[in-house]
């Protein structure tokens, strides 16, 4: 072999490298692109939840504004008128009494067999004596 022959082969085996490598240069460049997109995506949606969690913030602060609010009118309402209330037994909700009762520490089933009570209305006593919440519309207003 030649010098020129050897320069010549070698030059060629150098060329053969370069594309290989240039092959794998377009793929790292191809991966470095798609990861560049996926950071932006990243960014972006961390942006996104930021935002959600400063929104979730003042939503929690405006409902615990709320919860005092209706909590202070509410004592209130008990404070001024809870004295003047009637409490004979007709005037007493039967919310009222299975209310009472549970709280006395009572549990167990009850019903009522009156067929001229609305189910809806016996449905609800019995959600309240249960400690369920059941409101019903037409009622005094003692049916949480």
């Amino acid at each position: 072999m030649t010098q020129v022959e050897f320069e010549n082969q070698l030059r060629d085996l150098r060329n053969q490298k370069a594309q290989v490598m240039n092959q794998f240069q377009l793929m790292q460049n191809e991966v470095k692109e798609e990861i560049a997109a996926k950071n932006r995506q990243i960014y972006e949606l961390s942006q996104q939840v930021q935002k959600l969690k400063v929104q979730k913030a003042g939503i929690t602060e405006r409902r615990l504004k709320a919860e005092k609010d209706w909590g202070d009118r509410i004592q209130g309402f008990i404070n001024q008128y809870q004295e003047q209330a009637n409490r004979s037994w007709e005037a007493v909700s039967t919310y009222t009494i299975v209310k009472e009762l549970r709280k006395r520490g009572w549990q167990g089933t009850i019903f009522n067999n009156d067929p001229d009570m609305a189910e809806e209305h016996k449905e609800g006593v019995i959600a309240a004596f249960n400690g369920a919440h059941h409101f019903e519309s037409n009622d005094d207003g003692a049916g949480e």
